[in-house]
C-alpha cells in the first residue's frame, strides 16, 4: 500500500477509520482538490460498506481530479498510522460525526488536521490550535487545505498542539486524573450552608 500514497506532496483524508461513509461532504473532497495546488494528492482509506466509494470516483472524474484522488482501501494498523506519519494535513468534511478518532490519532502523531463543526472533537481542536474548522463548502475547504499547505511553520505549531491535546485530554493518564477527582469530588463530606444569622 505504501506505493499507493507515497507522492511528493500529501493530504491524508479519512472518513471514519476504517469505513467510507456517506454522512461527509463527500463532493467537496474532490471539487476542493481542483481548486488547490495540482502537486498534492487526496489519499482516502477505508472500507466501502455503504458502496459510496463509485460515487465518489464519479465526482472525482467529474471534476478532472481523478488522478490525484486515490482510493487505498482497507488499510492495517501499521499501514494507518503510515498514512497519518506521512500525511501533510488530515481533512475530515462530515455533517455527522460522533467523537472523531480518526481526528484524535492523526493529532498523536503531530499531523495538523482540518474538519467541520459537526465533528464531536471539533471544540478540543479549536480550543488548542491543532487546526483548523472549516465548512463543508468546497471552495472554503479549497482554501483552508491551501493556508495550511503554503504555511509550513504553521502546520508544525498546529501538530505540536494536537499532540498536547491529546497528551493532557485524551491519553489514559488525563483520563484517570480526571476520573480521580470526580471521584474525590463525589466522596467529599459536604459542609451544611451556612444560614445568615438573625439578630
Amino acid at each position: 500500500m505504501r506505493d499507493a500514497y507515497a507522492y511528493a506532496d500529501g493530504i491524508a483524508s479519512g472518513y471514519s477509520y476504517g469505513h467510507i461513509y456517506s454522512n461527509t461532504y463527500g463532493d467537496s473532497y474532490s471539487h476542493a482538490v481542483a481548486h488547490i495546488d495540482p502537486t498534492l494528492h487526496l489519499v482516502i482509506a477505508g472500507n466501502d460498506d455503504e458502496n459510496y466509494q463509485p460515487r465518489m470516483q464519479a465526482l472525482a472524474r467529474s471534476a478532472g481530479v481523478a488522478q490525484r484522488v486515490h482510493f487505498v482501501g482497507p488499510a492495517s494498523d501499521d499501514e494507518k498510522w503510515a498514512l497519518y506519519a506521512d500525511a501533510e494535513l488530515f481533512v475530515l468534511p462530515s455533517y455527522s460525526e460522533n467523537f472523531g478518532n480518526v481526528v484524535a490519532e492523526a493529532m498523536s502523531v503531530a499531523c495538523p488536521v482540518i474538519l467541520t463543526e459537526e465533528v464531536g472533537i471539533a471544540s478540543l481542536v479549536r480550543r488548542y490550535g491543532a487546526g483548523l474548522i472549516t465548512s463543508g463548502e468546497p471552495r472554503q475547504l479549497a482554501e483552508d487545505v491551501r493556508s495550511l499547505h503554503r504555511d509550513v511553520e504553521r502546520r508544525r505549531q498546529m501538530g505540536a498542539q494536537g499532540l498536547r491535546a491529546v497528551a493532557e485530554e485524551l491519553s489514559w493518564n488525563a483520563v484517570a486524573a480526571r476520573m480521580e477527582a470526580a471521584y474525590l469530588q463525589m466522596g467529599a463530606p459536604r459542609r451544611p450552608p451556612q444560614l445568615a444569622s438573625v439578630r
